[in-house]
């Protein structure tokens, strides 16, 4: 069905592991962030963000097997605020499926407040109820945190975004290897 959301229509990009880092993963990403800082001078600091592409696979007017590629806008940058041993991380995202007019977009806020003075994170985010969402921390080439969501709605599809709500986390934790040095 085009531009409308088909029910029996095939959405690529459901049911994708989730990110194990690494840039080979992240193209299966509907929408991402990424922000990396050194904790020795976290006033240098990199941030990317994109959309993956999306196809979606259906059965068109005739009876033909169909299929349709596209690719939303990215996001806007992470918004990064430094005060002295705080960094403040937020990231936020509204994209719209490219393929689905008038589908409700995928959304997310997620909040990190790094203290490098005490080696403490604390995150906060609030998601659409679909698609899988994640959040990680990742300090020299280890995970020290993960949250990962597997909808739950009653489809697990595009359609679970329409009346799904926002869901929220939050978490704090401490790891030596956030102090800072300096």
């Amino acid at each position: 069905m085009e531009g409308s959301i088909d029910p029996n229509a095939t959405w690529h990009g459901d049911n994708r592991s989730f990110y194990l880092g690494g840039q080979s993963s992240r193209p299966s990403a509907r929408v991402w962030h990424e922000v990396d800082f050194n904790t020795s001078n976290p006033s240098v600091y990199i941030t990317q963000e994109d959309t993956g592409s999306t196809s979606v696979q259906y059965i068109d007017y005739q009876g033909w097997n169909a299929q349709r590629l596209g690719k939303a806008p990215s996001p806007d940058p992470a918004n990064v605020h430094i005060l002295g041993p705080l960094v403040h991380i937020v990231t936020r995202a509204l994209s719209y499926n490219p393929l689905s007019l008038g589908a409700p977009p995928i959304v997310y806020e997620y909040a990190f407040t790094f203290n490098l003075l005490i080696g403490e994170v604390w995150i906060q985010g609030t998601h659409s109820a679909f698609p899988w969402h994640e959040a990680l921390i990742q300090i020299d080439n280890g995970w020290i945190f993960s949250y990962q969501y597997s909808p739950s709605g009653l489809t697990a599809t595009p359609l679970d975004l329409f009346g799904g709500g926002q869901l929220h986390f939050e978490s704090r934790l401490y790891d030596a290897r956030l102090k800072q040095t300096c």
